[in-house]
């Protein structure tokens, strides 16, 4: 992992990946990791790691439609505020699902 990690910012910094691969993988991440978390609270019930896991996929997601809209302007804003609608709706019905009783 740590390799993966070091081939992606060698990648990055010689230019080898432009911006719209980096926006891309940081939504994929982002993705990956709340999924995980659905994936392993389904699993093994709630724990904290599950609940970490996405609070920090859906703030990667609302990071990347910012960075993709306003920083490199590869989506207009009101594609990026849909997808920060749809961003929002997803923890919060998790939320709901997962509360207490």
């Amino acid at each position: 992992m740590l390799g993966l990690v070091f081939l992606l910012v060698l990648a990055v910094s010689r230019g080898w990946m432009g911006v719209e691969a980096r926006v891309v993988m940081a939504g994929l991440a982002s993705a990956g990791l709340l999924a995980a978390g659905v994936w392993l609270h389904d699993r093994q019930s709630r724990t904290e790691a599950s609940v970490a896991m996405v609070r920090a996929g859906s703030a990667g997601l609302f990071a990347t439609a910012v960075v993709a809209s306003q920083t490199y302007d590869l989506i207009s804003p009101l594609v990026a505020l849909g997808g920060a609608i749809v961003v929002g709706a997803i923890p919060t019905a998790l939320a709901i699902r997962w509360g207490p009783g």
